[in-house]
């Protein structure tokens, strides 16, 4: 059986559609959509469609980040209030996350206090090792910290018919 926040998700999956067909969510309560236009006038666009889907459905604080990957998408969103937007220039997503504490990386606490115990509380201080070291010294987890910390994230909305081919 679906918990309501899934049930919630599910619908709103299939709402959600009607703006893109590019769309995932990982997690209830929280999409990932692929806009048709990246121009300015088109990210504003998709924005206001997505608002007012949601506020049709009748959500009063959902916030939309645009980036390239998921992690600055997410991270941007973060950032604003209640039906605000952030946008991160296009190839900009590494430099913007950098400006960022740790807590904008989708890492667990674990790894987040081995960090901050080596003095590493930003995610620019995270960039400064190397992929080997910082394997070296956290394992797996460190490297996947560090790999979203640059911005590679293979993460993302898929097609429906993607996601079905897949099964």
């Amino acid at each position: 059986d679906e918990s309501p926040a899934q049930q919630v998700t599910e619908h709103l999956l299939k709402r959600l559609h009607s703006v893109t067909p590019r769309i995932s969510s990982m997690e209830a309560g929280s999409f990932w959509l692929e806009p048709f236009s990246s121009t300015d006038d088109g990210e504003s666009h998709f924005v206001a469609q997505v608002f007012a889907l949601l506020r049709e459905e009748g959500f009063d604080d959902p916030r939309v980040g645009i980036a390239d990957t998921v992690v600055a998408s997410n991270a941007a969103s973060r950032l604003v209030g209640p039906y605000g937007w952030r946008s991160v220039e296009t190839g900009g997503d590494a430099s913007f996350l950098a400006e960022l504490s740790l807590d904008f990386l989708p890492i667990g606490i674990h790894l987040k206090s081995l960090l901050r115990g080596v003095g590493v509380r930003t995610i620019q201080e995270l960039q400064l090792f190397s992929s080997d070291g910082i394997q070296r010294r956290l394992g797996r987890a460190g490297l996947r910290a560090w790999t979203l910390a640059w911005a590679k994230d293979p993460r993302g909305p898929r097609t429906p018919a993607c996601k079905a081919a897949r099964r």
